[in-house]
């Protein structure tokens, strides 16, 4: 009662007095979960945000009526205010993910996807990533709802600024995880790829499960987009990277096998460790990747002949029967991927020139793509030039000025130490 008093009376210019308060009373909320339940029907949601804010928080440890934590939550991430709760950037995303769980294990996940897409933007700016983007995007991905974060996913121009949102390295990691098995579910290859890449190569004193787990994801994207592993960028942690791998020699084998272009080869491989990749919840990936070797194994033959056998494609591809070939053969004109006519009566297939390339879809695509990049750059020069005319900046090149270089401090500036 206490409590609840001083929340309701507390004045807007004194909500730094009560933050303080109500952290130095969170072990006694935490103790009393049915009292603090019971006093959180008592506030107003949009005007007593930041006591809604330590409610929600002690009843997510223990959470004694799930249900109503989740209907409260998702009603404060709605009506909360933006002010009160940018006062513990860390206790709001810590509700948030709670939030996000609570609904996972309810198996109602679709109740959290519109409250946390709401939450992103009463944290931070547009163009900041928040803990609150990984949660959502989780979200939407046991919701099966995976349209929904893509425009979210394709923002080129994040900031980071943990002292306002309470951001952490963990919460960037997971949102490019997130990110990448969205992009995955909706056959973006090329975007997974990047999106994973961003976790894998970020810089880490050490090897987290989060980057182990993208890895994985990433050499099968990749072999399913590529049909070989994407080279990561020079700035990857070659410690990490050799541990990663270690971890993952499953998967190392597998790309091993795909790089012979055997189907044989890798039905050997995926044979072997086929316990490991569904335990692993990769059996999926493994079977699509699969699948993209029998498609990139036809590519080469149209990029090669003009006219061959489907009983030669059979014996020399090791497919199962004509059908199969067929089958294939029909879902990459469908898909755009080549152009081939067959003819079953005398037992051939005949491929055909692609023209894509000089469409005007293709043209549209280009100039979007150049305009994309154009922006990105005039928005890295404005981020470069805040950089040079910073004090902070200033003040380390007046001292390197007046002081011989140091090799640990240049690395330092480059980022080396991160």
């Amino acid at each position: 009662e206490r409590v609840i008093n001083q929340i309701i009376a507390c004045p807007t210019e004194k909500i730094d007095e009560l933050q303080k308060f109500l952290s130095k009373e969170r072990e006694l909320l935490e103790k009393n979960p049915t009292v603090t339940q019971e006093a959180l029907e008592t506030l107003d949601l949009s005007q007593h945000s930041l006591g809604a804010l330590h409610l929600l928080s002690a009843l997510s440890t223990k959470m004694p009526d799930r249900a109503l934590f989740i209907t409260k939550t998702a009603s404060f991430l709605e009506h909360c205010t933006s002010a009160q709760i940018k006062r513990d950037p860390a206790l709001f995303a810590n509700v948030c993910k709670a939030f996000a769980m609570a609904c996972q294990k309810s198996q109602q996940s679709i109740r959290a996807v519109k409250p946390l897409q709401i939450a992103i933007n009463k944290i931070g700016a547009p163009s900041h990533i928040t803990p609150q983007h990984a949660s959502f995007v989780m979200a939407c991905i046991c919701a099966k709802t995976y349209h929904v974060p893509l425009p979210l996913l394709d923002r080129l121009d994040y900031m980071l600024d943990p002292q306002t949102t309470g951001v952490t390295g963990e919460d960037v990691r997971l949102f490019g995880y997130y990110g990448g098995m969205c992009y995955i579910a909706t056959k973006q290859w090329a975007k997974a790829l990047q999106s994973l890449e961003n976790v894998i190569s970020v810089p880490a004193h050490a090897t987290s499960a989060i980057m182990v787990e993208a890895y994985k994801k990433y050499v099968l994207a990749s072999l399913i987009h590529l049909g070989e592993i994407r080279s990561l960028p020079k700035y990857t942690s070659q410690a990490a990277l050799r541990i990663i791998k270690q971890i993952c020699t499953p998967y190392e084998e597998l790309a091993t096998a795909f790089s012979t272009r055997s189907v044989e080869d890798v039905n050997r491989v995926i044979e072997k460790h086929s316990e490991v990749f569904l335990q692993h919840n990769n059996l999926g990936l493994v079977g699509q990747a699969l699948s993209a070797l029998k498609m990139q194994n036809i590519m080469r033959l149209a990029n090669t002949y003009l006219t061959v056998s489907l009983s030669s494609i059979v014996e020399k591809q090791h497919f199962q029967n004509i059908q199969e070939v067929e089958h294939i053969i029909l879902k990459m004109v469908e898909t755009c991927k080549v152009n081939a006519t067959i003819n079953k009566e005398h037992d051939y297939v005949q491929f055909e020139e692609d023209e894509s390339f000089g469409s005007n879809t293709m043209v549209d695509f280009l100039g979007e793509q150049i305009n994309t990049a154009m922006c990105l750059h005039r928005e890295i020069a404005a981020f470069d030039r805040g950089i040079e005319l910073s004090d902070k900046f200033l003040s380390r090149q007046l001292q390197s000025k007046n002081s011989k270089p140091d090799p640990v401090l240049m690395d330092d500036d480059i980022g080396g130490s991160w």
